[in-house]
């Protein structure tokens, strides 16, 4: 990327409450270092591990409980590490493929081959015993699974490629529907089914729980009957549905409020829990045209993309984020944000890219990150570039940014910092400056998957691939 400065991509907070203007010298020290540099970690400190633990199978999730870390792995089943240590201290063997956790329960739920029925299994999370284990009917063929839990409900939704619906071009990215079943806790009876547009995105709200029906409409449920409590349109009359992938829309629960939203249309909906009711809408402005120095503006047509669009929202898109009554929301090329109450738009700030993760709020900051992964021209080469940019919450002014080079996967507040991933890579930034603290050893260079983490009582606890490792902040 140039090595220009926010600055000089005219980076102005624009909209409401924003603060236009240059920024001084203070608000881009964060980013001249990585802006400069190849390689932006350079000469940054190493912080080695408390311990660091190679399990069998991919770690797809870990739970920290008291004294114990859990990690549910593809294939292997549930192990359980020792806090202090990380030696492996018990095994529950499973065929894997997700994970999903209660307050005294952990769930997983996958098939040892596609040719066989889903299953469900609970296990005690103090004696790693087995509570019970079903198998779902009619999910023989499943080419994905998604679960999530609460305290008295397990939800699994189950894509399988014998879904009676028309075949798709190559091309259509979209989820394919997909039956989604309520498991009793307790027993794991099958409390109800419904059909889903495939991406288990569940808001519960009171004892009702949110989900996209096979018409692509917002449908709520009574958590334990499964009947129906309200019907709202995902998308506003007239927009496109096909212009975004429903798997990306997300509805979020926060009191009484379930917020949607999604880039097919563009707009972002607050609707009241109890009765499906609309309480306001938030219309993402258009995408302003490419910034000077953006790579992607000057790079031949995306292949299979076309070139980049102008005065339209891209399909690019990370969830929102709801703190202290506002939401912010990644979207286009720019965070806004938008008062939870009344939706009325407080600031919108422009980024150099489409958003890859979603904002976190960290004290008075809010952080995002931006980039793209181009494929570009008859030989298919590539192109990645991204920068993690740092916000006043309360009026949008730009903070710092750092650059990284590649796609931020992934973004966590931890004390004094904010925990950056990409392209292998894991360092925390200082809240006051961007500048990185510290970094951790790259586990493997060659392997790029992006990083997770969990914060809990002073350590990070961070997984990619077989790795676990507990790392103090």
């Amino acid at each position: 990327m140039n090595a220009l400065v926010w600055e000089r991509r005219r980076f102005l907070g624009a909209g409401v409450g924003a603060v236009a203007g240059a920024l001084g010298l203070a608000a881009t020290a964060g980013c001249d270092s990585s802006a400069s540099d190849p390689d932006p970690l350079r000469g940054v400190p190493v912080r080695e591990p408390s311990w660091h633990t190679r399990v069998d199978g991919y770690v797809g999730h870990i739970e920290v409980r008291r004294d114990r870390v859990f990690g549910a792995c593809s294939g292997t089943g549930l192990v359980l590490l020792d806090r202090a240590n990380g030696r492996q201290v018990g095994q529950v063997p499973a065929p894997a493929a997700v994970h999903a956790a209660a307050p005294n329960a952990q769930y997983l739920v996958g098939a040892p081959s596609r040719e066989v029925r889903v299953g469900v299994r609970s296990v005690d999370t103090a004696t790693l015993a087995g509570r019970w284990a079903v198998e779902l009917p009619g999910t023989e063929n499943a080419y994905d699974v998604a679960a999530v839990a609460d305290a008295d409900t397990v939800y699994v939704a189950v894509p399988t490629s014998a879904s009676p619906y028309p075949a798709r071009s190559a091309d259509d990215d979209r989820p394919f529907p997909a039956p989604l079943y309520a498991v009793d806790a307790a027993d794991g009876r099958t409390r109800w089914t419904a059909r889903t547009m495939g991406a288990l995105s569940v808001a519960p709200t009171g004892d009702a729980v949110c989900f996209v029906d096979d018409s692509r409409t917002l449908v709520a449920v009574h958590r334990t009957t499964g009947e129906k409590r309200w019907t709202a349109p995902l998308f506003a009359p007239g927009s496109n549905p096909a212009a975004g992938s429903l798997s990306k829309h997300t509805f979020l629960a926060v009191g009484d409020t379930v917020y949607v939203s999604g880039p097919g249309d563009g707009l972002l909906r607050a609707l009241d829990g109890a009765t499906g009711q609309l309480k306001w809408t938030f219309t993402v402005p258009p995408t302003a045209a490419p910034f000077p120095g953006d790579r992607a503006a000057t790079r031949p047509p995306l292949r299979g993309l076309g070139p980049r669009p102008t005065g339209a929202l891209p399909t690019k898109y990370a969830a929102p984020t709801v703190v202290d009554g506002t939401v912010y929301l990644a979207v286009g090329y720019a965070l806004h944000a938008v008062d939870a109450a009344t939706g009325t738009a407080r600031w919108s700030t422009p980024t150099t890219g489409p958003h890859t993760v979603a904002p976190v709020v960290a004290g008075d900051l809010v952080v995002t990150a931006a980039g793209y992964h181009l494929v570009y021209g008859d030989d298919g080469g590539t192109d990645d570039d991204g920068d993690v940019y740092a916000l006043d919450a309360a009026t949008g002014r730009p903070r710092w940014q750092f650059h990284t080079g590649s796609v931020v996967t992934e973004l966590t507040a931890v004390p004094g910092g904010i925990a950056v991933s990409w392209d292998g890579n894991w360092c925390v930034l200082d809240a006051a400056t961007g500048r990185p603290m510290w970094r951790i050893p790259v586990f493997d260079k060659t392997r790029k998957h992006p990083f997770s983490t969990t914060v809990s009582d002073g350590f990070a606890y961070i997984h990619l691939d077989q790795d676990i490792a507990a790392v103090p902040l």
